[in-house]
């Protein structure tokens, strides 16, 4: 039975006939009905396991997936917005968070989050990163190489960071 979606799929649906209020049943049907790619009946799914359980962090998290496949952008953003506010000090839920906000292109917000992550972590890589796409996306080559910059400062022995920076440089 490893790796028989349909088959899964039947036995949750089993366990939904069952009890029709497993909301267990219903976000692992969801999730794996979000696996194969079948995001509209996993947003399904998911919504009603969350009405039965609505601060369930995973329900949610896959939800707010779920939401952003269907490019209901708006909708993800109220998840994510809602599991910060849960769980305030989880960083993972504030980079969600922030590319939620990227996807529905309010960038301003994106880099809001992200500046906010920053003064928790401290600078890295990977946030300078983001933050540098969301610019070079807004044609913000000036604040981009800002960002590089920030991340030079931290670790002038890095070489890397100064070619990021040369093609900022390159492409401006």
């Amino acid at each position: 039975m490893l790796n028989n979606f349909p088959e899964a799929a039947n036995l949750f649906r089993k366990c939904l006939q069952i009890d029709p209020s497993s909301a267990a049943s219903m976000y692992e049907l969801a999730n794996l009905l979000y696996v194969k790619g079948d995001y509209v009946n996993a947003e399904s799914y998911c919504r009603s396991a969350l009405t039965l359980q609505h601060q369930n962090e995973w329900y949610q998290s896959l939800y707010a997936d779920a939401l952003t496949r269907n490019k209901k952008f708006a909708d993800a953003i109220k998840v994510r917005e809602k599991m910060c506010s849960q769980f305030p000090d989880r960083l993972d839920l504030k980079y969600d968070l922030a590319t939620a906000y990227w996807y529905a292109s309010r960038f301003d917000e994106a880099i809001d989050t992200y500046n906010e992550i920053e003064k928790i972590s401290g600078i890295n890589r990977e946030l300078i990163e983001r933050k540098k796409l969301i610019y070079i996306q807004q044609n913000k080559l000036d604040k981009a190489i800002i960002e590089v910059k920030k991340l030079i400062d931290s670790d002038p022995s890095q070489v890397m960071y100064y070619g990021m920076l040369a093609e900022l440089y390159a492409a401006k």
